[in-house]
């Protein structure tokens, strides 16, 4: 006899003490059963953030000194335990970024420091694949996408010739592999391009999807890519592509 058992999962709904907000949210994992969430509040815009230890959330911090325009929130990478590196569109318009470090005498926040001087129309979205390797992206106010490394902060290159609207892009990293994603400006389809150590940048290619927000991005494991994105009637809709070596499959399922 064969017997068949049915897992659930509870999704779970913690009390984030009564805290009203207003921004996409930035969330990473920079341990086991550690995460930390970053958004703006929606009465003044500053960047709050909490953290779980494994059993209880912390309380709401006010990161002081640091404010989002309205709608506009922050992305947050890990590139090892203890370390967290938050970004935001500040003032200008340009991307800025504050450090966190877990010290043997106590957590401490590096200050608020620019990224360059670049404008940008679109929040900012970072990767990190380990200690010392860290990128930035985000869509210019001229419609290109831009990449920086943590290395130098003042080294901003566009990612080839290519206009796309001010929705913030989706990056992940699938070996050694990057994944950058994007919506066209001109006709709202997905983009891709890749990036390895051994090619560098490919070009763009036009995916058949028609999305109308950023992309989240997530790979689970080294044979799978989802791209979660709005459709046209504010639906969410999930796109999944099994990957082959370094490349991506010419088809997408949603």
């Amino acid at each position: 006899m064969t017997v068949f058992i049915l897992l659930f999962l509870s999704w779970f709904f913690p009390h984030f003490k009564s805290q009203t907000f207003e921004s996409q949210v930035g969330s990473v994992s920079w341990g086991y059963q550690q995460i930390a969430v970053f958004i703006a509040g929606a009465s003044d815009l500053s960047i709050y953030y909490t953290q779980y230890d494994g059993s209880l959330w912390s309380q709401w911090t006010n990161m002081a000194g640091t404010s989002a325009p309205s709608g506009s929130g922050p992305t947050v990478c890990s590139e090892s335990w203890g370390q967290l590196d938050m970004f935001m569109v500040g003032g200008s318009n340009y991307f800025y970024y504050h450090s966190y470090y877990n010290t043997k005498t106590g957590p401490a926040w590096v200050a608020l420091h620019n990224v360059g001087t670049i404008a940008f129309s679109s929040g900012p979205i970072c990767t990190s694949s380990g200690s010392g390797n860290l990128n930035l992206y985000g869509i210019n106010t001229s419609n290109k996408m831009m990449g920086i490394n943590k290395t130098n902060w003042n080294n901003w290159f566009q990612i080839d010739d290519f206009n796309f609207s001010a929705s913030t892009p989706g990056a992940v990293s699938v070996l050694n592999t990057l994944y950058l994603f994007g919506r066209s400006k001109s006709t709202n389809n997905l983009v891709v391009n890749t990036w390895s150590p051994s090619q560098n940048w490919s070009s763009w290619t036009t995916i058949n999807l028609l999305i109308y927000s950023g992309p989240a991005v997530i790979s689970w494991d080294q044979t799978r890519i989802d791209v979660f994105y709005m459709g046209n009637t504010s639906q969410l809709i999930d796109a999944y592509n099994f990957l082959f070596g370094s490349a991506y499959g010419v088809e997408w399922h949603h």
